[in-house]
């Protein structure tokens, strides 16, 4: 599998690519900020990347020479001193030279006014210590070496992923823009349906009270303005509903989000716009590079490692014949046979880097699939948005010709409130198509992997 090709691909489009119209407006991207801002999932892979970089910092630090000071007090249940066969015969020793130092025979005893010394222990029953050691590994075997890469292809695909967590964030927080949007648009039809009720009412109440029309043509009316205020008020609940998961996705003060008014309009996407590609595949290929290094890193076991070490001891006082003042040395240290552990591990994370192919596989085709649904989506929208814009023109012209034959007796109220109700239904089915089309809109530019660029 050609892992490079995506960068390839990236390097060309960023190159390549004219500048792409915006899209959103400044609030959705006001919103988003504040979303990103708030949002847990965001703050979770910061802590994480923070993460992967310390254990760089752990990593790097194997070089760093390891100094340790220790200090120790021991106290033996007696002097260590030699036996008395061996203090005899230094005593006696001694006494020879002192007799040779004085010209007295050696065959004659030594006078008892001439001092001898006695024999002082070979180590004092309290025993002090102090001293640094120093330890400096200057070859790993290249296990650091590939540790690292590991470690920084790992942040890599934890970027990926977090730019996939933002694409997640920033369409819910579109989708529900947009639908406060379609919720907006959908008052102002109800506000203009109310303005034809007034008239349709004051008009219908001049009729009667001139004997030109019934009394059941004015309750008709009645009915159909409190059939308006129900609608109002399901609206209401709607935006209030939807400012409310608004505010949960972005922390953005109430009067902050009662104050939008969002004017959306159709989105004009260019059919043959060239795909990027998604961070989902980015992810999974830097995450297998990531395993790939760290398999090589296990692999490692067999080459040998160098470290040198010292020591010093601060107090020589209490320091016994067999312990030097201070050593300093080299060590290599080379694992001919781990019992097949590194061999073991290294197959395991092999097996991890086929799991990464296969859902690499599978995620191209799940692209690649929803690319077209969302391509087909947004051709269906746009139809459906020109079908009823062309709808709202016919209606209209249609209540405005009933509305004029009731005005001349030529028809019923009920006519002129089924026309006004049509009228009604194909601006907010009109509002709907926008909302559909900017919606297939958003999903295309996800599914191309663009979502992002439009920030």
């Amino acid at each position: 599998m050609n892992y490079l090709k995506p960068l390839v691909v990236v390097l060309m489009l960023w190159v390549a690519l004219p500048t792409q119209a915006q899209h959103l407006s400044d609030d959705v991207k006001m919103l988003i900020d504040k979303a990103q801002n708030k949002n847990h999932q965001l703050k979770i892979n910061a802590l994480q990347a923070q993460q992967n970089n310390t254990d760089s910092k752990i990593a790097i630090s194997t070089f760093i020479p390891k100094v340790t000071v220790n200090a120790g007090y021991t106290r033996l249940n007696d002097d260590v001193v030699l036996d008395d066969n061996m203090t005899q015969l230094l005593i006696g020793t001694q006494k020879l030279l002192i007799k040779e130092a004085l010209g007295i025979p050696f065959n004659m005893a030594l006078p008892d006014n001439v001092p001898v010394q006695g024999i002082p222990p070979l180590l004092e029953k309290d025993i002090f210590k102090a001293n640094v050691d120093v330890d400096w590994v200057l070859f790993s075997g290249l296990k650091v070496n590939k540790t690292l890469k590991a470690i920084k292809h790992k942040n890599l695909a934890l970027e990926h992923q977090n730019d996939i967590d933002k694409e997640k964030l920033i369409l819910k927080v579109i989708n529900a823009y947009e639908q406060l949007a379609l919720i907006k648009a959908s008052q102002k039809v109800i506000t203009s349906t109310d303005n034809y009720l007034q008239e349709q009412a004051r008009f219908v109440s001049k009729a009667v009270s001139n004997g030109l029309a019934l009394p059941v043509d004015e309750q008709k009316v009645t009915l159909a303005l409190n059939q308006l205020s129900y609608k109002r008020l399901e609206l209401n609940n709607q935006e209030a509903l939807i400012l409310s998961l608004l505010q949960q996705l972005t922390g953005a003060e109430p009067q902050t989000l009662i104050a939008l008014d969002p004017k959306p309009e159709p989105m004009a996407i260019a059919t043959d716009l060239a795909s990027q590609p998604r961070h989902e595949l980015l992810a999974l290929q830097e995450a297998r590079i990531a395993k790939s290094y760290q398999k090589k890193a296990e692999q490692t076991y067999y080459i040998p490692q160098l470290a040198i070490k010292g020591h010093y001891e601060f107090i020589d006082e209490d320091l016994s014949l067999f312990d030097p003042q201070w050593y300093i040395g080299a060590g290599l240290k080379w694992t001919l046979f781990d019992r097949n552990t590194g061999r073991q591990k290294a197959n395991r994370l092999a097996l991890d880097m086929a799991q990464y192919d296969e859902k690499y596989s599978e995620a191209e085709e799940l692209i690649a699939l929803s690319n077209i649904k969302a391509e087909l989506s947004y051709k269906t929208a746009q139809r459906q948005l020109e079908i009823a814009e062309a709808n709202i023109a016919l209606t209209e012209d249609t209540y405005n010709l009933v509305n004029k034959q009731y005005k001349n007796d030529l028809t019923t109220m009920t006519e002129v409130l089924e026309a006004l109700k049509d009228l009604e239904q194909a601006r907010l089915d009109y509002d709907k198509a926008v909302y559909n089309q900017r919606k297939a809109g958003i999903e295309w530019l996800y599914a191309k992997g663009l979502l992002l660029n439009e920030l």
